[in-house]
């Protein structure tokens, strides 16, 4: 089971991605309230994926990506939705990038489960990307 570090200030948004991910199928979460606290969990827990805010206390978030390149995989969930912070995200290198309030499980969810399979991870049997694979496979 992948293990997945959520990295929010917010305690409403981490209990928000939490249920999001428990429901498909994502147990093994660990949890972080500012970016210094995310790159000392990174390096002690070794998690195969980050959900990472960018405006969090004690340290920015494109610092802590920039930490956390090289220890985890990052999808960015954040409620910026500026095209430089985006792009600027992209050139350190993540995973996926969602604006919040994340108003479905379709916002995160299947970009999660792409992150794990590219790591070779198994996902959750619930995970929609693990169903079409699996339907996939059966065709042929």
């Amino acid at each position: 089971m992948p293990k997945i570090l959520i990295i929010d200030d917010s305690k409403f948004s981490r209990d928000q991605m939490s249920e999001i991910l428990n429901r498909a199928g994502f147990s093994k979460l660990i949890y972080a309230k500012d970016g210094e606290e995310a790159v000392i969990k990174c390096r002690k827990e070794k998690p195969d994926l980050a959900l990472l805010d960018l405006i969090m206390p004690k340290k920015h978030g494109l610092d802590v990506l920039k930490e956390l390149k090289g220890c985890t995989k990052v999808i960015v969930v954040t409620a910026i939705g500026n095209e430089k912070i985006y792009e600027k995200a992209k050139s350190i290198g993540i995973e996926g990038y969602v604006v919040k309030p994340i108003n479905s499980d379709d916002e995160i969810v299947p970009l999660v489960c792409r992150s794990l399979q590219e790591c070779k991870v198994k996902t959750p049997k619930f995970c929609p990307l693990y169903r079409n694979i699996k339907k996939n496979k059966k065709r042929k």
